[in-house]
């Protein structure tokens, strides 16, 4: 059996690198949750965290989670949840087997509340746990898809937003995740950014302030939009690296300003990696991973159209 710190670990740090974009990670199911009538996917992983928090999904002895040892692609971590807010709290009302919602099949709820009294013992009652330990924000979808790793996380432009305290509803807020300036560029599509710093580091480097390293030169950078939408970082990624690099292309960036982006409400930061030939000689600049950006951009661009024509 995987320890669920790995689980949970593995699923994060695939996120944090894939944040923004399609990738090649299998995406994983989402879990449920039933609000004012609605069964609604979310991205918040309550239990997978329970379980990081109290090391007992390491033990050998939950029958009803051997599951997990043959996790399949698309739901790494074995199970999903089903979660219910009623009378403003929050309970845990199944675990269900990946795809257990799957074709409107119904739920086994005997395996389901053998599966809840293995984990939660006498916490369990009326076939549903209390979550009165969790205190944390739930987001549910209310507009267009924002951003999306390619693996789990999801945010949209328009959220609901839960404010969980010791298990109980204290605030419903809708929040909006974009600000849309007109005297600021456009974000929404994450790959719009990355091409426009791609092509003010090739229009406005200032070559005379870099170190003349021969014909052909590599680096590779890691370039960060603030909280404030404005470029704050450029970091090299090889640590012997000759700091001007790094330099040039921050002061190439510092008059663009971007729209906000937020997360349950709350501004972040986005990376963008470039993969940078320096060609001395001719000084050019030139990226081979740009054209499979593009093709990547193209073909999301084509999903959401079709998912906006079948609405």
């Amino acid at each position: 059996m995987k320890n669920n710190h790995y689980i949970l670990k593995a699923i994060f740090v695939i996120s944090i690198i894939l944040i923004g974009k399609a990738g090649i990670g299998s995406p994983q199911l989402p879990d449920y949750i039933i609000y004012k009538g609605d069964t609604i996917p979310i991205y918040n992983l309550i239990l997978e965290q329970y379980f990081e928090n109290t090391k007992i999904g390491e033990t050998e002895s939950l029958i009803g989670l051997k599951f997990r040892d043959g996790a399949s692609l698309n739901c790494w971590r074995g199970y999903q949840a089903i979660y219910q807010i009623k009378n403003d709290s929050l309970f845990l009302s199944n675990v269900i087997s990946c795809g257990g919602l799957s074709y409107n099949k119904p739920i086994d709820q005997n395996a389901s509340i053998r599966r809840l009294r293995d984990i939660f013992k006498e916490k369990v009652v009326n076939d549903r746990v209390h979550l009165d330990w969790y205190s944390g924000n739930i987001s549910l979808p209310n507009g267009k898809l924002l951003r999306w790793d390619g693996v789990f996380y999801k945010s949209f432009i328009s959220e609901v937003l839960i404010r969980i305290k010791s298990g109980v509803s204290k605030e419903t807020l809708t929040i909006e995740n974009y600000i849309d300036d007109p005297n600021r560029l456009d974000r929404y599509d994450y790959y719009t950014p990355l091409f426009k710093i791609y092509k003010e580091i090739k229009r406005k480097l200032k070559w005379k302030n870099l170190p003349d390293d021969g014909r052909f030169w590599w680096e590779d950078f890691v370039i960060t939009i603030g909280k404030d939408g404005k470029i704050n970082k450029v970091i090299n990624l090889d640590e012997e690296a000759e700091p001007e690099y790094a330099k040039a292309i921050k002061d190439a960036l510092s008059d663009l300003s971007w729209d906000i982006i937020k997360v349950s409400g709350e501004p972040i930061e986005e990376n963008f990696r470039l993969s940078l030939e320096f060609d001395f000689l001719f000084r050019r600049i030139s990226d081979m991973h740009i054209d499979f950006a593009k093709k990547e951009q193209r073909q999301i661009q084509r999903a959401r159209k079709r998912k906006n024509n079948n609405r």
